[in-house]
């Protein structure tokens, strides 16, 4: 199986993460039903669409959605949002929660990030699955042109910096969703 992509408006990807990752966990559910329940969802909370397009969504509304979304299509899955309140205080605390928490077949995670290099005119703001994790690498499932494979040598907890030579992956741990069965 693979993941749904994305059009050309990258904001679409919060909700993509949503209908991924649920995908990944719920295989007697259909994917269409997933999408259509969780983009009526948002429609009729939310209302104009021209949010997704062009400015995504935030953690709140990725949270209120996710939640709505389980409990309208009564599937049997729970979310742990371990850094909510506080930031995970390095980039190993996080990857840990990650390796422990983050099973193939049994659980993903929803994480958000920021990417960019110094030098580079690369700029993202981008919500994605984690479906596995070692003790190097994240692996995504994701709805754009993500790598498979993201090197935890290039990730840090999310800072002041915008651009970084060496570690362009800007963690937002506060907006991390691990969903499990």
């Amino acid at each position: 199986m693979k993941p749904a992509k994305q059009g050309h408006f990258d904001g679409a990807c919060g909700l993509y993460s949503i209908g991924n990752a649920l995908s990944l966990l719920s295989k007697r559910t259909k994917t269409d039903e997933i999408f259509y329940t969780l983009f009526n969802f948002f429609c009729k909370k939310y209302g104009n669409a021209e949010i997704i397009l062009f400015e995504g969504i935030s953690r709140n509304q990725l949270n209120d959605i996710l939640t709505n979304t389980i409990k309208i299509l009564q599937l049997d899955l729970k979310i742990y949002r371990p850094f909510w309140n506080n930031s995970a205080k390095s980039i190993s605390d996080f990857h840990k929660i990650l390796a422990d928490e983050v099973n193939e077949n049994q659980s993903a995670a929803i994480i958000g990030y920021e990417y960019s290099k110094f030098n580079d005119g690369d700029y993202c703001s981008h919500w994605t699955v984690i479906k596995k994790t070692t003790e190097k690498s994240l692996f995504t499932y994701d709805s754009h042109n993500e790598n498979k494979i993201i090197s935890i040598k290039k990730c840090r907890i999310w800072d002041d910096f915008q651009k970084h030579k060496i570690k362009p992956y800007k963690i937002s741990s506060t907006d991390t969703f691990i969903i499990y069965k």
